[in-house]
This record gives structure tokens, C-alpha cells and sequence, in this order.
């Protein structure tokens, strides 16, 4: 009897064991459980977080490309407007260049007109007087 008394012991400690390390075992669970909430929780942000962080680039990425289409319409918009103003320049050039020859032109016939007379073309008296003005320094 004491055999089985001793068994009997043996199995209830042996029952106390299990049931000490079933109570291990649930607390284990429970911490187990509200690691795996906390890491869910920040996987959640750090997705959340992920996903803000993507829609921003591309809005920064849609932005830069917009930039850089008003930048390419406005270097356009500029080489026209160069081109512009060098076909202009050229014309305001050639404009002078016609005005210069004119009012040489201009000034050589009222010099001659100046000197000779209308009717003879001979040389008039006040070409005349200036020459001799000249000859007498």
C-alpha cells in the first residue's frame, strides 16, 4: 500500500508539475499574444507608414515631371522669342545699314547742291569763298 501511496504522491506532484507548467504555458501565450498584437500594431504603421511615404513620391515624382515640362515649354517659348528677336535685330540692322547709305546719299547731294549752282553746275560763290578763305591761311 504504500507503494501505491507513493504512486499515488508521485502522480499528484507529477499533476502539480504539469499543471505549474500549464500555468507557465498560459502566461507564456498571453505574452506571446500581446507581443504578436504589438508587432501587428507597428507592422500596421510602419505600413501606414510605408504607404504615405510612396504616395508622397509619387506625388513628388508627378511634380518634378510637370516641372520639367514647363521647364522644355519654356526653353521653347525662349529659343522662339530669340529667334525672334534675332530676325528682328537683323531687320533693324539692315534698316540702319539702308537709312546710313540714304543719308550719305542725302548729304552728298546737298553738299554738291551747296557748292554748285542749279542752273550751270559750274561752282558757286560760296565755294568760291570758302576756297579762297582756305588758300589765304
Amino acid at each position: 500500500m504504500e507503494n501505491e501511496h507513493l504512486s499515488q504522491k508521485q502522480l499528484l506532484d507529477y499533476i502539480s508539475q504539469l499543471r505549474q507548467d500549464i500555468d507557465i504555458l498560459k502566461q507564456e501565450k498571453a505574452d506571446l499574444e500581446i507581443l504578436l498584437e504589438i508587432i501587428i500594431d507597428h507592422g500596421d504603421l510602419v505600413e501606414a507608414q510605408l504607404h504615405e511615404s510612396h504616395e508622397k513620391l509619387k506625388a513628388e515624382i508627378q511634380q518634378r515631371y510637370l516641372t520639367q515640362l514647363k521647364f522644355q515649354a519654356s526653353q521653347e517659348h525662349l529659343q522662339s522669342l530669340v529667334a525672334l528677336l534675332t530676325q528682328e535685330k537683323n531687320d533693324l540692322e539692315l534698316i540702319l545699314e539702308t537709312t546710313i547709305e540714304h543719308s550719305n546719299i542725302v548729304e552728298e547731294s546737298l553738299h554738291y547742291d551747296s557748292i554748285h549752282d542749279p542752273l550751270t553746275g559750274l561752282f558757286n560763290r560760296r565755294y568760291g569763298s570758302s576756297v579762297s578763305s582756305m588758300l589765304k591761311i
